[in-house]
């Protein structure tokens, strides 16, 4: 439990550092462990080189002083020295019948001691692997042979110090030691640096962060030219505050604007109601007058109240539209009627074919149709005034047309005719009464139908608003 207690510690740990370090403490491990391996296979090499090498000579050095032997040559030392001219190599031939000995003797303070300490017991001829024994605290890379000639039977041992090896090994080791820890030093230095660089965008882009309010939303970041994550990150944060900027000042003309419209029959309605205060409480015209310009006002600003109130319900993303599948005809019909009751000058024809079905909320859709209407009669001539309200199947779409012989609007208008509380003409503006919050809402029931629009005008020559929506085929449903 202690230990998965540790681990849990160990990653815990490492999973709140901050990514510089991660980064770093990864390289500089991943570094450090190349390295150790690295230096524990060369060592391993070297070793198995050398042992392999010392293994080789001491058998041929068996071999020879074998041949020797069986050669009929004369066993003592000075021939067992000619036989082997390896300085780093000592004999020793033993005869076992007599235990005469004969053994080279180049460096007596390296020399091992006499045969009795060894095990010469065992009668089995035999060629054994080397063998690696300690000496008087001095290491040997031993192997030894017995054989017979002419009835007689030999012992031959050879050895030879390692201890310069050994040395060359422990400093080779100890050089190797220091060369990896300096090369882990120097891996968390590199690693450092890297992360450093690696991250410098983010912290640019932390940094601009920090600098941006709602008051400047103008700082961007500076963006690497390397095609990587790092400059993909500072193009979506650009885009992000880009889009920000842009809704903060949309913001900002919205609550403008609406203060504006509201300003206006707020003054009035203050203006009348001061106005029956001082004389319009014994003069029934004045007070008649101010009460009709009352209501008007309120009925205005009721309107401009509920068309906010819808627009915040788009901002809020709130799904409104209670969707079934309706006709398109019977809305146009019920405009119809209604256009009649309203007591509308214009003239509003109709043109549609049969049977057109959408899946769609049908309060909605004749919200939006009179939107279309109420700007086309503000916009047209109140004696030869003419809409045409159309519905038609083209290209597998249903396409719903509000067509009207009005004013028109210039080219570089359209663009912005469904941005809130936006007026074509500001000095028009000021005759024809509106909010310039209907093209808006008509846009926002539009999208809520996915469907799609389009502004058809000539300055001077009318205005024709195009919705195109998807058909649906009654009966699948």
């Amino acid at each position: 439990m202690q230990k998965m207690t540790t681990k849990k510690g160990i990653f815990y740990k490492f999973s709140k550092m901050p990514i510089g370090n991660k980064i770093t403490l990864m390289y500089a491990t991943v570094f450090s462990i190349l390295l150790i391996l690295s230096t524990i296979f060369i060592m391993l090499n070297v070793w198995y080189i050398y042992h392999g090498v010392s293994k080789k000579e001491l058998y041929e050095t068996i071999d020879n002083v074998e041949d020797y032997i069986k050669g009929g040559g004369e066993i003592n030392k000075e021939a067992i020295a000619k036989i082997n001219p390896n300085r780093f190599i000592e004999i020793r031939v033993i005869d076992l019948s007599n235990h005469n000995r004969f053994e080279t003797m180049f460096n007596p303070h390296m020399y091992p001691p006499p045969i009795n300490e060894y095990n010469t017991s065992n009668d089995k001829n035999f060629d054994k692997d080397i063998d690696v024994i300690s000496i008087k605290k001095k290491y040997y890379m031993t192997d030894e042979k017995k054989i017979e000639y002419n009835g007689k039977r030999y012992l031959i041992q050879v050895f030879r110090p390692n201890e310069y090896e050994r040395r060359f090994i422990y400093s080779y080791s100890v050089i190797f030691l220091i060369v990896n820890v300096m090369g882990i030093i120097i891996a968390f230095g590199i690693g450092k640096f890297i992360s450093r660089k690696l991250l410098m965008p983010i912290k640019e882009i932390n940094e601009t962060a920090e600098r941006i309010s709602i008051h400047d939303l103008s700082q961007r970041i500076n963006v690497p030219a390397a095609d990587d994550e790092i400059r993909t990150l500072a193009l979506t944060f650009n885009d992000m505050i880009s889009r920000l900027e842009v809704s903060f000042e949309k913001q900002k003309r919205f609550i403008s604007d609406a203060s504006h419209e509201l300003r206006t029959p707020i003054s009035v309605i203050q203006g009348y109601a001061n106005l029956i205060d001082r004389w319009g409480k014994s003069d029934p015209e004045v007070l008649q007058e101010a009460i009709d310009s009352i209501k008007d006002e309120t009925k205005h600003i009721s309107a401009l109240i509920k068309k906010l109130l819808f627009l915040a319900k788009e901002e809020k993303n709130l799904k409104y539209a209670q969707k079934k599948v309706i006709c398109l005809n019977d809305i146009i019909n019920e405009i119809q009627k209604e256009k009649n009751v309203l007591e509308i000058e214009k003239n509003i024809e109709t043109k549609m074919d049969e049977d057109l079905f959408i899946m769609g909320d049908s309060y909605l859709i004749k919200e939006m149709l009179w939107i279309f209407i109420e700007n086309a009669v503000k916009y047209s001539d109140k004696k030869n005034g003419n809409i045409l309200i159309s519905a038609f199947l083209e290209n597998e779409k249903i396409v719903l047309s509000v067509k009207d012989n009005g004013i028109g609007i210039k080219q570089k208008d359209i663009p912005y005719l469904f941005d809130r509380f936006y007026r074509v003409d500001e000095s028009r503006s000021k005759e024809v009464p509106g909010t310039g919050l209907g093209l808006s809402i008509a846009s926002i029931i539009i999208k809520q139908h996915n469907a799609e629009v389009k502004v058809k005008s000539e300055y001077g020559n009318g205005t024709e608003f195009i919705v195109y929506f998807e058909p649906v085929n009654v009966e699948k449903q």
